[in-house]
């Protein structure tokens, strides 16, 4: 019988599954192996045994650590050891040292936080980003001079503006001196009853007062009636700027009153604006900064604020182990949803009937309650089960604030929530109806305080919270008037709302993407400017936005260069796990992948020209990062068995998710853990496998190897 020799020259499709064994026929079949352990397939087709490693040292204590590359540049690259509260440096194959012993410093994340973090570098800073912390940068100075930084974004983002008109914000602290400031001195122009000054950026809305600069104070009137002695205007009167142009102005006695006629000019004054400047320690309240108990009956006045209990139940107190505890069998708490209570007798010691509760469910029918959310520390509240401290007739119930859109007679169905009260009611939009809490505690807000036509944003950041209504702050950017005024919006990032899953870099854009209540939103900063999250921005000579006459133009306007707010619109909810920057910011869902970028013929996005494309809808895996190879993508599917690949295309509907473990799906039953490109010199992608062992990839798209 004559001998056959079979001679195979390319191993390039390396080890494929028993399942391809049958199919001789293709070309796969002639360039494949059964199995190939500790061997690696190099790009021109041949197998070489895998390189060795080198041992360095143990993770710190021998325990679960995260290493995290970063690479400034100009050969100085380093390995970051991320463990249980501390970071550790390597450098050139070592570990850096500091007087013989590992070099560390302390790190706000603790081992089960590990998997769940994001990483953007640029320069000699790497943002971070997890789900339960505020986004940190870790900031290296030295070799042995790193330090972490709490990242505080400016003016956004923000939620959509508040729409209820009732739900009206002022401050009303007194306007500080600082807050004070000379526009100029304007003559009086008795005959049109207007002040004329040249580059005032008084708006309309803005509050003024007035001071003598010489002679006798110039007179005005109520009415166009000459009946009646004229007033003099004082030092010490506030007034409403109305109609203003950019050279003159009108004032009235409020802030909706009509203009006064001016009857005497006399001598000179100066107009003072009086806004509360950057800086400023202020009270803001919504309507008055309180509220009345809803009851069913007696006349309900529009733009009023209500209380009404939506969910509540009795509830049995007793003292389990010091921390008062809570007996009410099924009732459907959960941890951090946000409590009071009431009591037809007493409530008990230690708990007030005008404090928000954060529950800590123990159980179905059990649960304590917390000043705080689980976020922060435990303060479970201490209690007495003797005397009267106990409490008699207690119950719990979920607290929201209404305001009344119309005035009306009240009844009992003419409640919030119910469908006649729909009709007359809305909720409150801060935090869904609860009002602030103390979540909110150092997020920001913006706030335009002038009605009618004229726009000037302001923002602040909350120092604390008095109650559901009313907050104290610090003004971050000048808030241009006292007014009251529905325009405001409430930041998306705070310890209730959640902190950015994912960060990147996108065209020059610092980018954030989900969080618990936006799960499906990315957030861009301002291009080049890397911590501004503004959505627009003032007119004015600042910006070098002037009038043919050199008159200053004020106002708000959107540039293409403004920070932008994208959501994924899609039928399910779909929480993003990661972001991969490249020529398209790619976006990996629960729902599958999405592409953001400007359009196919002008690929910079901006408020105004932007594209979501939904590119496949295969899941990704939520704490496995994806790798940018060139500009293809590559991440692991769902549940760990599957790696893709999604090649850049410019025409929309040209991408697709390639299975790149189609051949061999055997290699990941043991679920991939995380993947990692080696470019030197072979092309490999190391895939870290669930029981410790490496699966070795090579790709080279122009050689179609993967």
């Amino acid at each position: 019988m004559a001998r056959l020799v079979n001679y195979q020259t390319s191993f390039a499709d390396g080890q494929v599954s028993p399942k391809l064994k049958g199919f001789v026929d293709t070309a796969t079949y002639k360039s494949s192996v059964a199995d190939l352990k500790n061997f690696v397939v190099i790009p021109q087709g041949a197998v070489s045994r895998r390189p060795g490693t080198r041992y360095v040292t143990s993770t710190k204590s021998n325990l679960q650590s995260r290493l995290v590359p970063f690479n400034f540049g100009q050969d100085q690259a380093y390995i970051l050891e991320f463990g249980n509260l501390f970071v550790r440096f390597y450098q050139s194959n070592a570990q850096v040292l500091s007087g013989g012993s590992a070099f560390e410093i302390v790190s706000p994340y603790g081992t089960s936080a590990l998997d769940g973090m994001s990483f953007a570098q640029s320069a000699d800073v790497l943002y971070i980003a997890h789900p339960s912390y505020q986004p940190r940068m870790l900031i290296r100075s030295g070799a042995l001079d790193w330090e972490f930084e709490t990242f505080w974004s400016k003016d956004g983002p923000y939620d959509l503006i508040n729409s209820n008109e009732s739900a009206k914000l002022q401050v009303t602290t007194t306007v500080p001196t600082s807050g004070k400031i000379e526009v100029g001195e304007p003559q009086v122009d008795i005959t049109d009853d207007f002040f004329l000054l040249t580059n005032h950026d008084l708006l309309d809305g803005m509050v003024v007062r007035f001071t003598l600069a010489s002679g006798s104070w110039p007179e005005w009137h109520g009415t166009l009636s000459t009946g009646g002695s004229p007033t003099a205007f004082d030092a010490s009167t506030d007034w409403y700027v109305v109609n203003a142009t950019a050279t003159t102005f009108q004032v009235a006695e409020s802030l909706v009153g009509r203009p006064v006629y001016l009857r005497a000019s006399n001598d000179t004054v100066k107009v003072i604006k009086q806004i509360h400047a950057k800086g400023s320690a202020v009270t803001m309240k919504i309507g008055n900064g309180t509220s009345a108990q809803w009851t069913n009956s007696g006349t309900k006045t529009k733009d009023t604020i209500h209380t009404y209990p939506s969910a509540s139940s009795a509830v049995t107190p007793s003292d389990g182990s010091t921390d008062l505890l809570f007996t009410d069998t099924a009732h459907g708490l959960l941890n951090d949803d946000i409590i009071q209570f009431r009591a037809s007798g007493s409530v008990p010691d230690g708990i007030s009937v005008s404090t928000n509760y954060y529950v800590k469910k123990l159980t179905d029918d059990t649960f304590n309650i917390s000043l705080t959310p689980s976020t922060g520390a435990n303060t479970t509240i201490d209690y007495s089960s003797s005397g009267s401290g106990a409490g008699s007739g207690v119950s719990w119930y979920k607290n929201k604030f209404y305001t009344a859109v119309v005035t009306h007679t009240g009844s009992a169905s003419n409640y919030p929530t119910s469908v006649l009260g729909n009709d007359v009611w809305e909720e409150l939009s801060i935090n869904s109806g609860l009002g602030f809490v103390t979540t909110d505690n150092d997020s920001l807000m913006r706030f335009n305080p002038l009605t009618g036509s004229a726009i000037k944003w302001g923002y602040i950041q909350i120092d604390s919270v008095t109650n559901g209504l009313t907050i104290t702050a610090t003004i971050k950017e000048e808030i241009a008037s006292s007014g009251a005024n529905h325009e405001w919006r409430k930041s998306v990032w705070n310890d209730g709302d959640g902190w950015p899953r994912s960060v990147e870099i996108f065209q020059q854009r610092l980018t954030f993407g989900g969080n618990n209540t936006f799960p499906q939103t990315v957030w861009f900063s301002k291009t080049g400017d890397y911590d501004k999250f503004s959505p627009s921005e003032q007119i004015g000579m600042a910006t070098g936005n002037v009038s043919a006459s050199g008159a200053r133009i004020v106002g708000e306007q959107i540039k293409d260069d403004n920070a932008i707010s994208l959501t994924i619109s899609s039928a399910t909810v779909d929480l993003i796990d990661w972001m991969r920057s490249g020529k398209k910011l790619t976006i990996g869902t629960s729902g599958g992948v999405f592409q953001m970028y400007g359009s196919e013929t002008e690929i910079t996005l901006t408020p105004f020209n932007f594209t979501v494309d939904h590119v496949t809808s295969y899941p990704t895996e939520t704490n496995v990062l994806p790798l940018l190879i060139d500009q293809q993508v590559i991440y692991v599917q769902k549940n760990k068995r599957k790696v893709r690949e999604i090649a850049y295309k410019i025409k929309i509907g040209d991408t697709n998710a390639t299975d790149l473990t189609l051949r061999a799906d055997n290699i990941s039953i043991k679920n991939i853990e995380q993947i990692v490109y080696q470019d030197m010199p072979n092309n490999i992608v190391w895939c870290r496998m669930g029981d410790g062992k490496l699966t070795a990839m090579t790709y080279n798209q122009s050689l179609q190897m993967s």
